[in-house]
């Protein structure tokens, strides 16, 4: 079960039923903050950008899994309880769940599917998967949180972009999603453009500044300061 000092989950306490199988009388209370947490962030987004789909937000228990994805026929956005392990604040949460609502509404047409599944590679690639980033930041400035979370989400999810990793990503059906640094860059870039408030204001967050410190030897990033003259 995952333990975060934002969430502030009680410990656990097993009971045995008559048939001697333990049982959890809290339960519910601990699960409840989660899902209760996923609500109250999730429908502020949707409402924030009058997003036009109805979309449901789950918590799922599964077993150490660390995951979210969406269902973009149902609208339907999963998290696993063990992802919260990853999530310090309500911005972070609001990055997680922005990047699936972000999916579900690239899907928002027969039309658009079709089209997706036609050209596979491309329906396949990590494309969609920078396309959500984008789509979700502005949602998160739509509804006021802090779209730097995303990178610090992220920093503390992706894995670096080993010369290995690289090679085999030149097949799209490798991997879905970005690796490391490069996918950062992105979501820092759409940021500076759209959003420069935020990169001026900073952000006092370990995993921001642990972003800033790898970003000086990045040269996606790089790139990036050199254009904007920072």
């Amino acid at each position: 079960m995952p333990i975060s000092a934002w969430a502030e989950v009680d410990e656990i306490n097993l009971y045995f039923d008559q048939q001697g199988k333990p049982y959890d009388y809290k339960l519910w209370e601990r699960k409840g903050k989660f899902e209760q947490k996923t609500f109250e962030v999730g429908f502020r987004l949707l409402n924030s950008s009058e997003v036009k789909n109805r979309v449901a937000f789950s918590v799922y228990e599964k077993n150490n899994l660390i995951n979210a994805y969406a269902f973009w026929l149902s609208s339907n956005v999963i998290v696993t309880e063990e992802m919260f392990s990853y999530i310090d604040n309500d911005d972070e949460l609001a990055a997680l769940l922005a990047h699936e609502i972000g999916h579900i509404q690239q899907y928002d047409s027969i039309k658009t599917f079709c089209i997706k599944m036609i050209d596979i590679p491309n329906f396949t690639s990590k494309h969609y998967e920078h396309d959500a980033d984008k789509r979700g930041v502005d949602l998160m400035a739509n509804a006021g949180y802090n779209p730097l979370a995303m990178i610090t989400f992220f920093n503390k999810l992706s894995h670096e972009d080993h010369w290995f990793i690289r090679k085999l990503d030149k097949i799209f059906w490798f991997q879905s999603h970005p690796t490391g640094t490069k996918r950062l860059a992105k979501i820092y870039n759409h940021i500076l453009i759209n959003y420069p408030q935020f990169i001026t204001k900073g952000y006092d967050n370990p995993y921001y500044a642990n972003f800033l410190m790898n970003a000086e030897k990045d040269e996606n990033i790089k790139k990036i300061k050199d254009k904007h003259d920072l």
